[in-house]
């Protein structure tokens, strides 16, 4: 709403002027937008190209590919910035979601009512390690998943993730108990 503020991180250089362009059209004062990857610490990373689809970007895998780009961790960036309280993190890096989340333990034990949205695409997590280690992440830190229903959003808790692919919110409370959407 109009008395919060958004933090848009955004590591592609093209994509970040594309995003830059966007907020200041639409007047979005309360946005603050940053040309940094997120992860797991604060430092460089490289960021590499879908040949197909240059939205498609991701951190590289390969030694030396790519394009050097500035990163920070979630935790760091909010002590630098005086940020305390985090309501909503939503993450889609193709894959590299548990570094994000690695460099974010602070910030999600200090707001118990934290909802985190991730993309979960197991064959993308396996690019840089584990699929499954994402899920054990946040379940460690007391977040289950929750699918939104395409038509309506309404929360659907998800027993399993086997065979799962999509958006998940993760949270600590029930959110298919009550009338909130976990988007409010």
């Amino acid at each position: 709403g109009p008395r919060g503020t958004v933090v848009c991180f955004e590591a592609n250089p093209r994509t970040f002027r594309y995003l830059a362009r966007n907020i200041a059209r639409n007047r979005c004062a309360n946005v603050i937008a940053e040309n940094l990857a997120v992860g797991r610490e604060t430092g460089e990373i490289r960021i590499d190209t879908g040949a197909r689809n240059v939205g498609e970007v991701h951190v590289a895998t390969e030694s030396g590919r790519g394009e050097a780009v500035p990163m920070v961790s979630l935790d760091d960036y909010c002590e630098r910035h005086g940020i305390g309280r985090v309501d909503y993190i939503k993450i889609d890096v193709e894959g590299f979601e548990a570094s994000v989340l690695a460099g974010a333990e602070r910030v999600i034990a200090d707001n118990p009512d934290i909802l985190v949205q991730t993309e979960y695409e197991p064959a993308h997590l396996a690019r840089y390690g584990d699929p499954t280690g994402l899920a054990r992440r946040l379940q460690a830190q007391g977040l289950s998943p929750f699918a939104l229903g395409w038509a309506d959003g309404s929360p659907e808790a998800l027993g399993t993730l086997e065979g799962y692919r999509g958006e998940i919110v993760w949270s600590r409370r029930d959110l298919t108990k009550g009338s909130a959407s976990p988007v409010d």
